[in-house]
């Protein structure tokens, strides 16, 4: 059973994660992640708690989006690790702009079991069909 309910925690992480980078919710997306924990997507990288939400902040404020997790697959590698990965639709729309077909993303995630319960430790973002 405790297999079951890390699987459920690390992957109720990255959905969680997805509702708040639409609402959008920096603070509490970045709480998501370990004290340490990175962030990278494309050229951009964030270290810490502080850095995450600096860079949810940075969006532009009249964009709107829509993450939709399709597949995922998390693996326990100890009671207290565990990795994971995530394919997520990402639909987006700025007052300029509406894309016709939502951006593939790749989530490659790495959990740790804290103090505080399972946070991301590393969440590495990859855009398949454009890098």
């Amino acid at each position: 059973m405790e297999l079951n309910n890390i699987i459920l925690s690390c992957t109720r992480l990255a959905h969680r994660f997805c509702i708040l980078a639409d609402v959008p919710d920096g603070a509490a997306a970045a709480s998501l992640f370990a004290e340490d924990g990175v962030f990278e997507r494309g050229s951009a990288r964030a270290e810490g708690r502080s850095a995450i939400e600096r860079m949810f902040q940075a969006r532009p404020p009249l964009m709107l989006t829509r993450h939709a997790i399709t597949t995922s697959l998390i693996d326990v590698e100890s009671p207290d690790t565990a990795i994971g990965r995530h394919y997520c639709l990402v639909h987006v729309s700025t007052p300029e702009a509406r894309l016709s077909q939502p951006i593939v993303r790749d989530y490659r995630d790495r959990y740790r079991l804290s103090s505080e319960g399972w946070k991301i430790t590393s969440r590495v973002v990859t855009t398949p069909f454009e890098d």
